[in-house]
């Protein structure tokens, strides 16, 4: 009882000098920061939210945390004036700068490394930079909607919208010659981990009494292992360093009614990643249901429930321009179609995943790809990561210890809860079967601020039970690690469990480096004017462990390419664009496969590409010739066929990297010759290329194409027949012979080489792509289908002199068109489907809130003038 009493004593006299130093900087009604849309707040407003719905004062702990139902003392009033103190912008300017400058000293090094430029592994050299590359260019030329450089051709919002076509960040970056993105990249980087810094300080302080136990908490969230993990796909930390934000006006909404902020958060988050934003809304449900709704009233609860429903919806409203290109270029993505279902639902396929969600807990986290320890091909790519830099769970664990009631302990422990059931996992990737931990971010930012408040509140017994919680948790996987394995010999061999060993021993060292770092803090240091962890101390050595770790995960990164794969990146994606024999006239080239999207970076087209949210009719095509596209279209070489039609004409085989299966190791392709040498590539040109915009004599409906033989077979077919819908058959099949052969046999080479032949003789004589869609003229002696390699899409139009076409679906996801005989001009438009509605609905929406702003603005003018 006495030392419950002196710990009482201990704290009110720590909220007097807490009073007295704020006092001292800033008077009580500060004025709020205008760029986070903050306003002053009243005596009145502050003093409500200590009252429940009864009327009856309380103390708050932690910001609607712990209720205590005692007496406030002035003390106590003073302690809540200064937890509510809002903040100039001066000081999230220096937090910004903090985290920006924090990760330039993380990436420099390494920059210098391979120098001058930063070079990572795996998606970072082959997507951002190709991605970035490709749409600077496209929005510097005016091409906003459909781009013949992705894949078979895409539209832009469809394609890169998860990527960065809603991307502050990307924008930024368009006044900037396109030379310098490369090399603009890692800093671009470094400006989101300081907007990460600056926005998760700005929602932790709302939980903590001192903005040194927030910014604490910031560096945690901004320098976690999910970031580290992350920096291979620079599109996830747009959401991390705008989420806390979105929580931020969030809140002000329940608490407050502060409406627009919302509104506009909700449409600027949904633009920023779609996918992200279906976990954000999850998330928020789960969030508003435990820490507001079991606090007040059924009537109150539907109430605010309709309320963030309404100005939700018309968040979404405001972004419907932007949602339109993204919603349809989803529908057919394979990827979206496979839903979770069967045992595992209730179970993950691999019985360590488990252990593995608890290594992301107190571990230097895995590179992406590169499993380690409980790894398997199920999480490889889930950016399976959660570690906080030197705390790991310390701080959580200290919090649970100390709060007994409290909102957040009850969030973290239905989100573990969610981590480790499949199906709930699956409710943040709108239960999609492929397992991802990329909702991690979202508990992350909780850890964080539990971690800080339990530094903050600075209970000795806790922390070192939290402490040796960490050490022992961290302890026991280094020896998992260990664990020996039988060998076929029948001997029994040593850490050779791990896949990856030399990375295991990187992380394990990066983790080990921090623990000497937690010990200090938790059991050495103690702070001389108070129990209190949250010190400037602290700070400064959390944010030496966050910059320690990060670059652990860095390094293991660069571990995985060589120095001298950097310069020949470097020089044959940036620098030395292959030159082909004829460039006026168009068509597709293909490279092998250590030159992945380096096409986009040339300005060729291609038929080899990498990414998974590419126009849905991609996936049509590729299904409907017998093959499956996930997230690259790849051909293997017996499939001439798809080729020809696609109109190939150009393989490029690279001379300074060499492939695990080469051009020469898989027998070439059938009718193309050498025909020179380029930027450290054999050019190999077809010599029965098929230009652009062709026609077929004969055609075969999707249900007798469908029995033949998937393969070869069927694939040499393409060249000779064009493939139609039963519909589309009895419209059109007057033009042409039909083709009932249902079991063919295959196609020789010489007979293919001829109907390859046949098709370039029927040609446009003009085809090319422009910022509206493509133009072609045709010279036919007699009426047909005009077939182009392009895939089919709802917001292609097309004219022939001038008057309206039908447009054809065929060979399942590209097109044709009905052209007479003689000369024409075919003329093919595109607008996103639905573009016109969402622009009309956001044009709608955005004037509502105006109008919604402007009379909430005279009401305040009135109330005030009365």
């Amino acid at each position: 009882m006495k030392t419950e009493m002196r710990e009482n004593y201990q704290k009110i006299n720590e909220g007097e000098g807490a009073a007295a130093e704020s006092s001292r900087e800033e008077s009580a009604g500060v004025q709020i920061a205008a760029e986070s849309g903050w306003e002053e707040r009243t005596d009145e407003q502050v003093a409500a939210e200590g009252r429940d719905a009864t009327g009856n004062s309380q103390t708050i702990v932690g910001d609607l945390g712990e209720k205590r139902r005692e007496p406030k003392t002035a003390v106590q009033e003073s302690n809540r004036a200064v937890s509510e103190k809002r903040f100039g912008r001066g000081k999230y300017g220096w937090i910004f700068l903090l985290g920006t400058l924090l990760y330039v000293c993380i990436v420099v090094p390494f920059i210098l490394w391979h120098g001058g430029i930063f070079f990572y592994y795996g998606d970072y050299n082959v997507q951002q930079v190709p991605f970035y590359i490709l749409a600077h260019r496209a929005v510097r030329e005016g091409n906003f909607f459909w781009n013949a450089g992705v894949d078979l051709g895409s539209n832009m919002g469809g394609s890169f919208a998860f990527y960065l076509w809603g991307s502050p960040f990307f924008w930024l970056t368009i006044p900037f010659p396109e030379a310098w993105l490369p090399y603009m990249m890692p800093f671009l980087m470094a400006l989101k981990f300081g907007t990460a810094t600056a926005t998760a300080f700005a929602w932790i302080r709302t939980q903590t009494k001192t903005d040194m136990a927030a910014l604490l908490g910031a560096l945690l969230y901004a320098f976690s292992g999910f970031q580290a993990c992350n920096i291979v796909f620079q599109h996830f930390h747009e959401v991390t360093a705008f989420f806390p934000l979105y929580l931020l006006v969030f809140d002000r909404f329940v608490r407050e009614k502060k409406r627009i902020g919302f509104t506009l958060m909700t449409a600027f988050m949904a633009i920023l990643n779609y996918y992200f934003f279906v976990g954000e809304v999850v998330f928020l449900f789960l969030y508003y249901m435990v820490r507001y709704a079991v606090r007040q009233s059924l009537r109150e609860t539907l109430r605010q429930i309709a309320g963030l429903l309404v100005f939700g919806v018309w968040g979404l409203a405001l972004a419907a321009f932007f949602l339109v290109q993204s919603v349809t270029g989803l529908f057919g993505n394979s990827r979206l179609s496979n839903w979770i279902s069967g045992y595992d639902i209730v179970a993950y396929p691999d019985s360590t995943t488990p252990l593995a969600i608890l290594k992301s807990l107190f571990m230097v986290p895995d590179l992406i790809a590169k499993g380690t320890l409980f790894s398997s091909d199920e999480i490889k790519n889930s950016s399976m990561a959660a570690y906080l830099p030197a705390l790991a769970l310390t701080g959580v664990i200290a919090y649970f210890l100390t709060h007994r009631k409290d909102w957040k302990k009850t969030l973290l422990s239905v989100l573990a809860v969610m981590a480790f059931v499949p199906v709930l996992n699956s409710l943040f990737s709108a239960l999609n079967a492929a397992y991802y931990a990329r909702w991690y971010y979202l508990p992350i930012l909780l850890m964080a601020a539990v971690s800080a408040q339990a530094m903050e509140e600075g209970d000795r017994k806790a922390l070192r039970t939290g402490a040796i919680a960490t050490f022992t948790a961290t302890g026991l996987l280094i020896l998992c690690a260990c664990l020996p394995v039988l060998q076929d010999d029948g001997t029994m061999e040593w850490f050779s469990l791990p896949e990856n060993p030399k990375l295991l021993v990187t992380e394990i060292a990066a983790t080990a480096a921090t623990l000497p770092v937690l010990f200090y803090l938790i059991f050495l240091y103690r702070p001389k004017r108070n129990r209190s962890r949250a010190t400037g101390r602290s700070v400064v050595l959390i944010a030496l462990c966050a910059v320690f770790c990060t670059a652990a995960v860095l390094s293991n990164g660069n571990r995985l390419i060589a120095k001298t794969g950097g310069v020949k990146w470097r020089q044959q994606m940036l620098t030395d664009r292959p030159e082909l024999s004829d460039t006026e006239t168009f068509s597709r080239v293909e490279t092998d496969s250590t030159s992945t999207n380096y096409e986009m970076v040339w300005g060729y087209a291609t038929i080899h590409c990498f990414q998974s949210t590419v126009n849905p009719s991609i996936f049509d095509f590729y299904t409907g010739i017998g093959m499956n596209r996930t997230v690259e279209s790849t051909l293997p070489f017996s499939r001439i066929g798809a080729r020809a039609i696609l109109s190939v004409r150009y393989y490029l085989e690279n001379d300074l990297v060499s492939s695990d299966n080469s051009y020469t190791d898989q027998g070439g392709l059938p009718g193309y010759e050498v025909s020179g040498e380029s930027g450290g590539y054999h050019i190999y040109e077809n010599t029965h290329f098929i230009p652009m915009g062709f026609t077929f004599r004969s055609y075969m409906t999707q249900e007798n194409y469908d029995q033949v033989e998937k393969g070869e077979v069927a694939d040499r077919l393409l060249v000779k027949n064009l493939i139609l819908s039963e519909e589309d058959a009895q419209k059109y099949g007057y033009l042409m012979e039909e083709d009932t052969g249902t079991e063919p046999g295959l196609m020789e080479e010489e007979t293919f080489f001829a109907y390859c032949d046949e098709r370039a003789e029927s040609a446009c004589s003009e085809f090319a792509f422009d910022n509206s869609g493509f133009t072609a003229r045709t010279q036919l002696g007699e009426e047909n289908l005009v077939f182009f390699s392009v895939p089919y899409d709802e917001g292609w139009s097309a004219r022939v002199d001038g008057e309206e076409a039908e447009i054809v679906r065929a060979d399942y996801g590209l097109m044709a068109v009905y052209v007479p005989e003689g000369e024409h001009k075919i003329e093919f438009t595109y607008v996103p489907y639905g573009f016109g509605a969402g622009c009309a609905v956001s044009a709608a929406a955005a004037v509502l809130i105006a109008l919604y702003a402007a009379g909430r603005a005279a009401g305040r003018r009135k109330k005030n003038s009365a």
